[in-house]
Parts: structure tokens; C-alpha cells; sequence
């Protein structure tokens, strides 16, 4: 599975089918959970119905070990497919490069026709990248036939229309040429190698990091415990029994508490409060002599004599 569309795929199709009540499928992990109707349906039944519409399909391991092995497989598989492919689109890369540089060119003559309306780069070109389609390329377009087969279209179907119409009308084209030798051939092997060569590499790094997800998720289930224990900590009859009593004398323990410490606070703030009034009255006392004195002794006439 590529993208959502091959999600909806594989749900439509299950959902089709009369014995299967509910189908979910997690693009990531590639997992689909179904259920259905034993009495009709077996586990081999629906594998042969995922297989039907091009996407394959074993029965879920528990294991969460055995999932992350299947994701390194897939991995290893799309890294060979790549270097595969690669191995022929590095020297038609450099085929190419080279029919840009004039003197290369002429080195390597790969403009002189074998045979009419047939160059040497035109069956280099033909030469490398009919492997690729032959052994790269074979799984896109079957899954694109059991896809289509079904009224669906999927990612894989897009990918062999555009490589295998690049790569058709390149040999169309060099067949006419070699039957008509006014008709003018321009091929496009390139197209359908290098295509190729990239979806194999999108694969490949697709997978790379679906396989770290997974490692992250199977580590992650690794940490949940086997065992749990549960406690019950509600209360007992026999404390529900002995809990009134027990309040019943708490309660007056309490309030005896509070009120003692009421009055010890009260005790130890009264000397302190006392000895603030007193230092206050005698404070106002001997401000107001000091006050009657200045006003006996004269000091202030002057500013009686001022506001005059």
C-alpha cells in the first residue's frame, strides 16, 4: 500500500462482500483488522480477497518481533530492486552526458546508424531499459491489471501508465522506422528507466521509514507490563461500622483544641496591646505639652505678623 486511495481500495472490496460486517485498514502499520462471518468466510478467503485487487497479504502475526522482521524484508527487497535499477540508469545517464559533449560524440559515434533510422544511443537506449521494465517494472503492471480489473484505480496504476506508454511508443516508433525510412523517430526510453528507477527509490525510503516506526512502536509495546495488579481501596464494613463512634468522639477532642488555642492567642497578644495604649496616650500627651509651650514662649508671632 502506497497512499489512502489503496486504503479505500481494500475497504471497498471487503465491504462488498456480504460476510464481512466491518474492515479497517492502518496504512502505516499495513494492517487490516476484518471481521466477518465465520460460517461463510475463513481467513484464507479473505487473503484471496485483498490478493484479488493486487495487494498481498498473510495472516497477522501477534508477534511484535515477527512484524518488524517482515519490515526489514520489505526494505531489503526494495534496496535490491533499486540498485538493480540503478545499475542500468547510471550508464544511461552517462550515455547521455556524453551526447552533449561534441568530441564524445564523435568518440563514441553514437549518432551513426546501425541500421537505417537506428542509432547506436537509440538501441543503447532501448537495450537498458528493457530490463528495468522487464524486471522492475512487471509488478506495477500487474497490479494495475488485477486493479483495474476490479474498477479501481490505484498509485500503481498511474505509474504503468506512464512508464509503459513511454516505453510502447518507443518501440512503435522505432519499428516504423525501420519500416518507413522518411518517419522520424524520437524514442523515450529514458523516460520509462528513469521513472522506474525513482518509484523504485521512493519505495525504497518509504519503507526505510515505515520500518523505524514500526521498531518505535514495537519497542514501545515492549515496555507494557505483563502483569498488573489491582487494589481495593474502598473502605470496609467493619469501618463503616466503627467510623460513626469514632467521630462522635473525635468531634468535642477537636473543638476543645480550637478553643484553647483561641485563648492562649489572646493571652499572649492582651500585654502587648496594653503596652501600645499606653505608649500612645502618653505619645499625645507629650505633644500637646510641647505644642501649649511653643505657643506660651512666642515662637509662633511671626507668622501671625506674616499673614498680616
Amino acid at each position: 500500500m502506497t497512499c489512502a486511495s489503496c486504503v479505500q481500495t481494500i475497504e471497498s472490496y471487503l465491504h462488498a462482500n456480504g460476510a464481512v460486517s466491518a474492515a479497517k485498514v492502518n496504512l502505516l502499520t499495513e494492517v487490516a483488522d476484518v471481521s466477518f462471518d465465520e460460517r461463510v468466510l475463513k481467513p484464507r478467503d479473505v487473503i484471496d480477497l485483498i490478493q484479488e485487487i493486487g495487494f498481498d497479504a498473510t495472516i497477522y502475526k501477534p508477534a511484535a518481533r515477527a512484524a518488524t522482521l517482515e519490515k526489514r524484508e520489505e526494505i531489503a527487497k526494495w534496496r535490491r530492486l533499486f540498485f538493480f535499477c540503478l545499475s542500468f540508469a547510471v550508464p544511461h545517464l552517462l550515455f547521455m552526458v556524453a551526447g552533449w559533449i561534441p568530441k564524445l560524440e564523435m568518440a563514441l559515434h553514437l549518432e551513426m546508424d546501425v541500421v537505417h533510422n537506428l542509432t547506436v544511443m537509440t538501441l543503447a537506449s532501448w537495450i537498458l531499459s528493457t530490463p528495468v521494465m522487464i524486471f522492475g517494472g512487471w509488478r506495477f503492471f500487474r497490479a494495475s491489471y488485477l486493479a483495474l480489473r476490479h474498477r479501481a484505480v490505484t498509485m500503481d496504476v498511474l505509474i504503468a501508465i506512464g512508464t509503459g506508454s513511454a516505453y510502447l511508443y518507443s518501440v512503435v516508433a522505432v519499428i516504423l522506422g525501420l519500416a518507413n525510412p522518411d518517419f522520424q523517430v524520437k524514442v523515450f526510453f529514458e523516460v520509462a528507466l528513469f521513472l522506474v528507477t525513482f518509484v523504485m527509490l521512493g519505495r525504497y525510503l518509504e519503507n526505510m521509514a515505515k520500518g523505524k516506526t514500526s521498531e518505535a512502536i514495537t519497542k514501545l509495546l515492549l515496555l507494557q507490563p505483563a502483569k498488573v495488579s489491582f487494589f481495593d481501596y474502598s473502605l470496609s464494613p467493619v469501618l463503616l461500622v466503627l467510623l460513626p463512634p469514632f467521630l462522635f468522639l473525635l468531634l468535642p477532642l477537636l473543638f476543645s483544641l480550637l478553643l484553647l488555642t483561641l485563648l492562649s492567642f489572646s493571652l499572649v497578644q492582651l500585654p502587648f496591646c496594653s503596652v501600645f495604649f499606653v505608649f500612645s496616650s502618653l505619645l499625645n500627651i507629650s505633644t500637646g505639652g510641647v505644642a501649649q509651650a511653643g505657643r506660651g514662649n512666642g515662637q509662633f508671632p511671626r507668622l501671625e505678623a506674616g499673614r498680616r
